[in-house]
């Protein structure tokens, strides 16, 4: 412990951290950098030695200069792997995820995934119990998990059993907050999101529910807005609200209802609110408890590249929130670390390097492209073990696999994080929040997409 201790120049809490969820054995922090490293390098190896790309016209000057450099070494393999450990050396440049760092060339059967986002509950409790079965599949492996729960009736609808009417869609919100709290992950505590639809009937009691700090206690919850709300929000207007979300509402404005009573209507029911006063209240639970988050939804929709295919566009967002993204897809993470590329940190003379981190950009997609690979090789391994277990009837949780796997082949979602942005300003000298902080992050966000200056 002492070593690694003095690694992280005695302090405890990353030294902690690392001993407790990342290390393999008696690893020491560089060693499990160049384990992942070796194995991005053998994949990439691979890989190349399978293709040949004769046209090249389509790539960057970046791009060509790694396929020429790489092609000139394809009996190389040391070269790819000196690459990728220079590039991860010292959690410098490009930092792997957490569940990478902690499994890829281990004998641990795990995901590489972080989070997942899974199909929302069926309307029925054999349906909510399948999403139950999901989320715990995937929990034991190591995932977080986000679905959202608009697909459930509102309270108060009918139903045709015993009860007569159901509890609502907010009812079963403890029910996946204890799968989260019982499912047990080795020093990592499990983690949840449940997101609605502000059009959903039961939102104010969604927005709501968290103010009570004793339930829910093993999710975060986030409200969806749409633009439609923030219209009327703004022009202090009524909102309508539907179950299900695509009813059918024409002829609504001959429609009279007192506020907040759910009604009958057609083949669903609707509910008419004050959207302003609706606002007023997450704002306020916002503020006193941190929940709800919010998710403008339509706004992420317009932004986001998947959306513009109808197959890949997202339904909820990961437990941290940072992404959307359709059902049975994942966050394979990678990072880059911006303060690396400052130069004479904390002196008038800082600067960043932005030649460096655009070439670096580009080396982190690849990065990323080659870690859908290697996540796909990481659930075959538990397919397998599914396919020879035949104490368990494990139909559920196979499909659930075949689901993720199908799902990542046909996306190859990527994405490049960051961290160390607000230590960043200070090496530079750029006061957090001001203009000049705002337009280093647009300049450096440009480079992130385009990977050239």
């Amino acid at each position: 412990m002492q070593e690694i201790l003095n690694y992280f120049k005695g302090n405890t809490l990353p030294a902690e951290v690392f001993t407790d969820k990342y290390a393999y054995g008696n690893e020491m922090p560089q060693d499990t950098l160049n384990r992942v490293a070796s194995m991005f390098a053998q994949k990439e190896h691979d890989r190349l030695l399978r293709i040949n790309i004769k046209d090249t016209t389509f790539l960057s000057d970046l791009g060509k200069e790694y396929l020429s450099t790489c092609s000139n070494k394809f009996d190389n393999l040391l070269y790819l792997n000196n690459l990728f450990s220079h590039l991860f050396s010292n959690f410098r440049y490009i930092i792997p995820g957490g569940s990478v760092l902690s499994t890829l060339g281990t004998d641990k059967l795990s995901s590489l995934s972080n989070c997942f986002v899974i199909a929302s509950p069926v309307d029925s409790i054999t349906g909510i119990m399948n999403t139950c079965n999901e989320q715990s599949q995937l929990m034991k492996y190591r995932g977080g998990v986000g679905f959202d729960i608009s697909s459930l009736r509102p309270n108060h609808s009918i139903v045709n059993n015993s009860a007569k009417t159901s509890t609502g869609a907010v009812s079963f919100m403890d029910l996946f907050s204890n799968v989260t709290n019982t499912i047990a992950q080795n020093a990592r505590r499990g983690a949840l999101m449940l997101t609605m639809s502000i059009n959903h009937p039961d939102a104010e009691e969604f927005i709501l529910k968290k103010q009570d700090l004793t339930k829910v206690t093993g999710a975060n919850c986030s409200i969806k807005l749409s633009n439609e709300f923030m219209d009327c929000v703004k022009n202090n207007k009524d909102f309508i609200q539907t179950y299900p979300l695509d009813l059918e509402i024409t002829g609504i404005e001959h429609f009279d209802s007192n506020y907040n009573e759910l009604v009958k209507f057609g083949n669903g029911y609707i509910r008419k609110v004050n959207a302003l006063d609706l606002w007023n209240k997450i704002i306020h639970c916002s503020w006193n408890t941190a929940e709800p988050g919010i998710i403008f939804e339509d706004i992420h929709f317009d932004l986001s590249p998947d959306s513009v295919y109808a197959e890949y566009k997202p339904i909820s967002a990961n437990p941290c929130g940072e992404i959307a993204m359709e059902p049975y897809d994942s966050c394979r993470l990678i990072h880059h670390n911006y303060t690396s590329y400052v130069i004479n940190a904390y002196t008038k003379n800082a600067s960043f390097d932005y030649d460096r981190f655009a070439r670096n950009c580009y080396l982190g997609m690849i990065l990323g492209d080659i870690l859908i690979d290697l996540e796909i090789d990481s659930i075959n391994k538990i397919l397998v073990k599914l396919q020879f277990d035949t104490k368990n009837n494990n139909i559920l949780e196979r499909n659930l696999w075949e689901k993720v796997k199908e799902t990542a082949l046909a996306s190859r979602r990527t994405g490049i994080g960051f961290t160390g942005l607000g230590d960043t300003f200070a090496m530079l000298g750029i006061k957090y929040g001001s203009k000049e902080s705002l337009n280093f992050t647009e300049t450096i966000s440009k480079i992130k997409e385009d990977f050239e200056l």
